[in-house]
């Protein structure tokens, strides 16, 4: 008895010791945590709106996008972010998205201090592109994946920016 008793002592203990979660993930509740999902999700808005202005004040100064490729030539800074997305948005007529934050993982100076930040997603996305051959029908296409986007804390204000990952 006294083992069942020690046994459900020390679950409790531990269970009131770990981390809280945010719901419906397994990321650790911080306010860190959820600034960057709500970066997260209004960068997923700004992007179905099609909103490039709202895209390019997210963008940290220091934004350099490789495109997950070798090759530099379809890499581009901060100045090239915005041709790149009025590419996009050029050629797509509508956009639907999905994100699941999988981790959430940081980078701290020597004072302890978190500066840098890296979110580990799952993307769906859905694109409404002409269908070609000079034709004015719209076709659906889909697209999904896993990829990071990393951010920096910036300006008086001090919020997360993109440094890439769009």
């Amino acid at each position: 008895m006294k083992r069942l008793v020690f046994c459900l002592f020390t679950s409790l203990l531990l269970s009131a010791c770990s981390a809280k979660m945010i719901p419906g993930t397994n990321i650790e509740d911080t306010s860190e945590a959820r600034e960057l999902i709500d970066v997260m999700r209004a960068y997923t808005a700004a992007l179905e709106a099609r909103d490039i202005e709202k895209i390019l004040a997210m963008a940290s100064k220091d934004f350099f996008e490789t495109c997950g490729t070798i090759e530099g030539n379809d890499d581009f800074d901060r100045s090239g972010l915005e041709a790149h997305l009025k590419t996009w948005f050029d050629h797509f007529k509508a956009i639907r998205t999905r994100i699941e934050i999988r981790k959430i993982s940081y980078d701290t100076d020597a004072e302890g201090k978190i500066i840098r930040a890296r979110v580990a997603y799952f993307y769906d996305i859905s694109f409404q592109i002409p269908e070609g051959n000079g034709s004015d029908k719209l076709i659906w296409q889909t697209e999904s994946d896993t990829k990071e986007m990393g951010f920096q804390r910036e300006g008086d204000d001090n919020l997360w920016k993109i440094l890439y990952g769009i």
